[in-house]
């Protein structure tokens, strides 16, 4: 079992609720599509009628994710992204560039 994964299973057994962000953050270093492994589309008809995104809940965990790397001088003691990316020693900006592919 690699350190990222042991890292993993230790923080989702210590933590009640992980914020999305770290979840699409871990299936990012994990290589895996989010769209198949956590997150899934909105189907509502009426949802989707007033205007909420079909991916909306990737998208804003995207949106987290980002400020949380470009952010991540004033968060660090506390941030869990950045701790897990120095478990996976994976820089942000190798995030960053991955992010930009989630549309």
């Amino acid at each position: 079992m690699s350190e990222l994964t042991t890292y993993w299973k230790n923080l989702t057994a210590n933590h009640a609720k992980l914020p999305s962000k770290i979840f699409l953050l871990y299936d990012l270093l994990m290589e895996r599509d989010p769209r198949k492994s956590g997150f899934s589309r909105i189907t509502n008809p009426v949802k989707l009628a007033n205007g909420q995104a079909e991916w909306s809940g990737l998208l804003e965990a995207k949106l987290d994710l980002q400020w949380a790397l470009h952010d991540r001088n004033k968060l660090e003691p506390s941030n869990e992204a950045i701790k897990l990316l120095k478990v996976a020693q994976v820089e942000p900006s190798t995030i960053s560039e991955l992010l930009k592919q989630i549309r």
